[in-house]
């Protein structure tokens, strides 16, 4: 099932449910189904990734804008 049909979370209740991709809806996907009750949700994905920007604003990287006093100031 597509995620954009997951819209009742009591459709995996009691069942073991297998979430195939880590972007922002199989993440919410598998929150969601271990909310309710489930068995732990398996989650299936290609390659393991970051999901924070390389670089600020195309500019600073990551690194250098958070773990900063610049950073913690601007934070």
């Amino acid at each position: 099932m597509h995620s954009t049909y997951y819209t009742d979370r009591s459709l995996t209740k009691g069942k073991k449910t297998i979430v195939v991709g880590a972007g922002k809806s199989g993440i919410d996907c598998v929150v969601a189904s271990y909310h309710k009750g489930g068995e732990i949700p398996l989650l299936l994905f290609r390659e393991l990734h970051w999901p924070v920007p390389r670089y600020l604003l195309n500019l600073v990287p990551f690194k250098w804008g958070t773990y900063s006093r610049f950073g913690h100031f601007m934070l």
